[in-house]
């Protein structure tokens, strides 16, 4: 295993915060702490966002073809390290080691693709006539600053970098305090990879300092967050003072229907999939189980069966499917909910027995509801609670899917063709998954709509995120 980072990434130095707090990084499958690293100071951010910046002078000037090479050894060091890496990732964010992995190979892809799209960076000239000559540019914005989440600490900046160092920028990110430790390990690969001194810095730190730093300055142009709508509101309303360019991944509710023709066992397939990974932590969750009454039976039963075959434990064994929440706060809004629904007549059908006694574990758990005013119903459940609502229309089931601010992921299960492409054009979502409970690659834009937020990360689409345009016109 990897040792455990203990210093803060700033300004391509590696050092302790100037502040005098801690934050302690806990193993949420046992509740011990791992390692403790000195905050990051107001200086600190300052001090980075200044060498960022100076930084930019030269690395926007280094060629397509350079920032590529340096994209796919990035890459190539994520894979060698991955299996020392992913321990690391799996005791900062109690997610198994298989999918620990996995986070680390899917950032790697990401670094992959952009280094492609580097090299086709191209903007264009337009001959209006014989005495005019208009050219469009692409540049890179400058110096972005990046918030990212626990849920996948490595992935989640992985995707941003990959875009923004394609598209020649520098950045300054800011980990979740819970999880930093897979960005800091990101930060060295990136150190060894040959990404300049400065171009990255990695802070670990107090959330509303750093942000608040990162808002006002106007030297950092533009913001990538993923994050809770709520704190995506606050980011629009402080951007408008230096009228920063925002990229926001917010929250989801997301709808996962069965219909009448679906293929069960494949939509349990699905189902398992898209709830269960990172124990229910995802932005792009199931949250909400349509199924039509007639196949509610045999879903049920199916479903409920491979529940129960989830094992629960540290994500360390190799054997287990269900890591621990987060932290307490996790585990407390889930019994919440779970409260909720069984006190408005939700009929629980499978709940596991817990051996943990230490631990932020919560019980895999599937409930019927035919009651629309539980709260999971309109909240982000954001762990293993699984809740089926029986329909009878197409009509129906999509007024009760689309009735969500939020537009992030939704899912359908349909072997009926034409009824599949009038579900998928009615989905008010920015994904959708048809048979299929995943919906992320590199090579394709990930981002929502409505509250969920704006902006894309992935695909052609996403370096466009880190590119102004300069049009210029001569005449001849």
């Amino acid at each position: 295993m990897a040792e455990y980072p203990s210093k803060n990434f700033i300004a391509g130095q590696w050092r302790e915060g100037g502040s005098e707090d801690f934050a302690e990084i806990i193993n949420p499958a046992n509740k011990e702490v791992l390692v403790k690293i000195k905050k990051v100071s107001q200086q600190d951010v300052k001090n980075s966002i200044s060498a960022a910046e100076e930084c930019f002078q030269s690395w926007k000037k280094v060629s397509n073809s350079e920032r590529a090479e340096i994209l796919n050894k990035i890459s190539e060091l994520i894979k060698e390290r991955a299996d020392d890496y992913a321990e690391v990732l799996s005791l900062e964010n109690g997610k198994s080691l298989a999918e620990a992995k996995a986070e680390l190979l899917y950032g790697a892809g990401y670094f992959d693709f952009y280094a492609g799209q580097a090299k086709q960076i191209s903007g264009r000239v337009i001959e209006e006539s014989t005495e005019k000559k208009l050219q469009v540019l692409k540049e890179p914005v400058g110096v972005v600053g990046m918030i990212t989440p626990w849920n996948f600490p490595q992935a989640m900046l992985a995707r941003k970098l990959a875009a923004a160092f394609a598209a020649g920028c520098v950045c300054v990110a800011k980990p979740d305090h819970q999880t930093p430790l897979s960005a800091l390990l990101l930060a060295k690969i990136c150190e060894d990879a040959g990404v300049p001194k400065a171009a990255l810095s990695v802070l670990v730190g107090d959330s509303e300092m750093i942000g608040k730093e990162l808002m006002e300055s106007s030297v950092v142009k533009k913001i990538s967050f993923t994050g809770s709508t709520r704190v995506g509101k606050l980011l629009i309303e402080q951007s408008a003072k230096t009228v920063k360019r925002l990229s926001l991944e917010l929250g989801g509710n997301a709808p996962f229907i069965i219909f009448e023709s679906a293929d069960i066992d494949k939509a349990v397939e699905g189902a398992l999939a898209s709830k269960y990974r990172n124990s229910g932590q995802t932005c792009v969750c199931s949250n909400r189980f349509f199924v039509h009454e007639k196949i509610l039976g045999q879903f049920k039963e199916k479903f409920s069966q491979a529940i129960s075959e989830l094992k629960v434990g540290s994500g360390l064994e190799s054997s287990v499917k269900i890591g621990p929440l987060i932290n307490q706060a996790a585990v407390d809004k889930n019994n919440k909910l779970l409260e909720d629904a069984k006190k408005k007549g939700a009929e629980v059908i499978q709940s596991h027995e817990l051996s943990q006694k230490e631990g932020f574990f919560f019980p895999p758990t599937l409930l019927v509801s035919n009651d629309l005013e539980i709260d999971a119903f309109q909240e982000e459940i954001f762990g293993p609670i699984s809740i089926i609502y029986p329909f009878q229309s197409e009509e129906e089931v999509l007024k009760l899917a689309n009735s969500t601010p939020y537009g992030l992921a939704s899912y359908f299960y349909s072997q009926d063709r034409a009824q599949i492409q009038r579900v998928h054009d009615a989905l008010e979502f920015g994904m959708v998954g048809i048979n299929s409970g995943r919906i992320s690659s590199p090579l394709a834009p990930f981002g929502g709509i409505k509250e969920s937020g704006y902006g894309r990360e992935g695909g052609e689409e996403g370096i466009k995120e880190y590119q102004n345009l300069k049009m210029s016109l001569e005449l001849l």
